[in-house]
């Protein structure tokens, strides 16, 4: 894991001065039902809250707003997976809070989401986006979030041709503040 925090950091810049690196995780942990994967951690403390290039926005779950619940705020991303499952669309997961249920992590501008699979160990979790377009969840097997978004900021869409176009990770790929 530390390799792909290295892969990413060679592409993409940490901040100087990374906002809320550092947190309680039991907290976030207990509160969320589940523990997260070592590699977010690792990038929360290397990047801090922020997005990549603009508009794919990375959830530090240090950082959230006061009075914020995060199992409503997953709950609330997650029921559009149920609506499609409703509507006929071929989309399999696990409601939240049961194993193997999705865990959205990252969003970008056009609704979509990137979310892990919580089956098994957090480390072994792998990266699914959720393209809004189609409607579909698209497994990374074997892929953690940080190698997906080092994958991403080098052009190679882990996903195919689902969830963003990596044509707008132009060089210098940048990781900051969200606007």
């Amino acid at each position: 894991m530390l390799a792909d925090l290295q892969t990413l950091k060679r592409t993409v810049s940490p901040p100087k001065h990374p906002r809320c690196p550092s947190g309680d995780w039991t907290v976030v942990e207990s509160e969320l039902g589940f523990a997260v994967p070592t590699d977010y951690k690792e990038f929360i403390a290397t990047y801090g809250t922020g997005s990549l290039q603009s508009f794919m926005h990375v959830w530090n779950f240090l950082d959230v707003p006061d009075g914020t619940d995060l199992r409503t705020a997953i709950l609330q991303v997650t029921s559009e997976y149920e609506h499609d499952l409703r509507t006929g669309r071929p989309i399999a997961f696990e409601p939240y809070p049961r194993p193997g249920c999705m865990i959205p992590f990252c969003s970008t501008d056009d609704g979509n989401y990137l979310n892990w699979r919580a089956a098994g160990e957090p480390d072994s979790w792998c990266v699914v986006a959720y393209d809004c377009g189609s409607g579909r969840l698209i497994p990374a097997e074997g892929v953690n979030m940080v190698r997906c978004l080092a994958l991403l900021a080098r052009k190679s869409n882990p996903f195919g041709d689902g969830f963003c176009n990596v044509e707008s990770f132009e060089p210098p790929v940048w990781y900051g503040p969200r606007d």
